[in-house]
């Protein structure tokens, strides 16, 4: 009864209900060719690379590193008909010249596709049967230049050991459903019933359930079909799948994720790994005590000879930038004593290492620029002052710089939303011009979009009255016609400007408003890195 179908999916269901489409900045060449440099290589430019995207569903992911990497070309490749023509149409209308789509089968792919210093396969190995995996694998190793770099994304075990059971249990639900639509309506039924129903009940899987339900919240018809639902979906242990990009010829270069999964006591790590030196089964005993479902992965060509990704050495060539914030407003940055910084998005971190507080102060008063490492490291003793260089004992220059890098590498390594790395620094400006101009792709996004691509290749989440407004930000209206055009959306009941949490209806207080408001969305989209002049 629950033995799983071995054959490819179906175009035809991803015809009926598309996967979502989406930029995934981990799958950058940005990203990976930071990690890259980290470990020793030397990869390709990134504005001057070569891009293959496998399973790239209707563009979301390539189409907009095509229009930020002009020079750059990039190739995606998918059996759904239906995604290739919507992700053609999308590249016409945006008049890119640098990217085009395939509607072909993996398995057909040959050498005639060319090389590639990039490869991405994001969401495409654990729901494939075992012949188009090891094609996946074939196709980095052979179309995958010497110093190329592969991104693939995959579920694992243990922690998919305990999410198979709710797989299982939606596929029993679903046997005598008809069509993807009703079928995906009664899974999340289900599943939300059960969590309801099952919270306080105690044993194994209520909390699955509720970690679960979460997932099916906030995912799209797409998601829920071909992630959870799919014919194929076989999850694999670390170790057995690196084995297998062995025996193709590849190697294990990095994590691919963005964030490192959560920590776990230092104690428990060291007494478990104790003696043990391989890298492969240090990462394996890991995914064991985290209980780990989901990797993301970097590969690279045997014969590239790598060094750990914590080598501060690699920082040399590295740009940095970070959003990171003082947790108070007055403070010593001279000090040793502890200053805590803040994320946006609730993340924090410590530190009483002065020359990483003038860093990160440094960093922040430039976001969301990146600089050079070397450029980064001139102006933390520029904030510290000159005449700090020989009085922060019980430090000498040389060491202080080497706590900043291993301090820089190891809030990297939490989160990039901590730190980030880049290889360059996308075209975009943070002074509001006369003619504020944003990019093409979120342009384009915004008109039927809530999620919209900045220049750092991350999503940026847009309201009504910025997703009104970035239409006209095409370098042809100054800041009193964007008045105009908002002001008039007011009046015609398309947008809404409240003041106290209050819709305004006096008009003169509506300009007022709105001026006040126009400043500060375009403040917003600069810091959101969506603005390129």
């Amino acid at each position: 009864m629950f033995a799983h179908n071995q054959e490819k999916p179906s175009p035809d269901s991803y015809n009926q209900i598309p996967y979502p489409s989406y930029p995934y900045t981990q799958t950058h060449p940005d990203h990976m060719a930071a990690l890259g440099i980290l470990s020793g290589m030397e990869p390709t430019l990134v504005d001057r690379c070569r891009v293959l995207e496998l399973g790239c569903a209707s563009g979301g992911n390539l189409i907009p590193m095509a229009y930020t990497l002009p020079e750059s070309e990039f190739i995606g490749i998918d059996f759904s008909g239906n995604a290739i023509a919507g992700a053609r149409a999308t590249v016409s209308d945006l008049n890119l010249k640098n990217v085009r789509f395939i509607h072909q089968d993996f398995l057909s792919i040959d050498r005639s596709i060319g090389q590639f210093d990039f490869i991405i396969a994001h969401g495409i190995f654990s729901w494939v049967p075992p012949d188009v995996q090891e094609k996946l694998f074939k196709i980095c190793r052979e179309q995958m230049t010497p110093e190329g770099i592969a991104y693939l994304s995959y579920n694992v075990y243990p922690g998919w050991h305990i999410f198979q059971i709710v797989r299982d249990l939606m596929l029993f639900r679903i046997g005598g459903a008809t069509g993807d639509a009703q079928k995906v309506k009664e899974v999340r039924n289900l599943i939300h019933y059960l969590s309801d129903s099952l919270s306080d009940s105690g044993g194994l899987l209520p909390p699955v359930l509720t970690s679960v339900q979460k997932l099916l919240n906030d995912a799209e018809d797409g998601y829920i079909r071909h992630d959870f639902l799919e014919e194929v979906n076989e999850p694999v242990y670390f170790a057995d799948f690196i084995m297998k990009a062995k025996a193709h010829g590849l190697k294990f270069l990095a994590n691919g994720e963005l964030s490192a999964p959560k920590k776990l006591p230092e104690e428990v790590v060291e007494k478990v790994l104790e003696e043990i030196e391989d890298e492969i089964e240090v990462e394996q005993y890991l995914d064991f005590l985290r209980n780990r479902t989901y990797r993301e992965t970097l590969l690279c060509q045997k014969e590239q000879i790598i060094s750990p990704a914590s080598d501060p050495r690699g920082l040399s060539q590295i740009l940095v930038s970070s959003r990171v914030r003082p947790d108070q407003g007055d403070f010593d940055i001279t000090s040793t004593d502890a200053l805590e910084f803040a994320e946006p998005q609730g993340l924090r971190l410590s530190t009483s290492h002065p020359l990483t507080k003038a860093a990160l102060t440094y960093l922040k008063s430039i976001w969301p620029l990146a600089v050079p490492y070397q450029t980064l490291l001139a102006e933390s003793w520029q904030v510290l002052g000159s005449e700090m260089n020989n009085e922060l004992d019980p430090y000498s220059g040389a060491n202080e710089i080497e706590v900043l890098a291993s301090n820089l590498l190891i809030l990297h390594a939490e989160s990039v939303d901590l730190i980030r790395f880049h290889t360059y620094q996308p075209d975009l400006v943070l002074e509001i011009s006369e003619f504020p101009c944003a990019s093409a792709t979120a342009r384009y996004q915004a008109k039927n979009k809530r999620h919209i691509t900045n220049l750092y290749h991350q999503r940026v989440t847009m309201d009504q009255f910025p997703r009104h407004l970035v239409h006209y930000l095409d370098g042809h209206h100054n800041h009193h016609d964007l008045l105009l055009v908002t002001f008039d959306a007011v009046k015609e009941g398309i947008l809404e400007v409240d003041l106290d949490g209050k819709p305004v209806q006096d008009p003169t207080l509506v300009q007022d408003s709105l001026a006040n408001l126009l400043s500060g969305q375009l403040q917003q989209m600069a810091q959101a890195a969506l603005l390129v002049g």
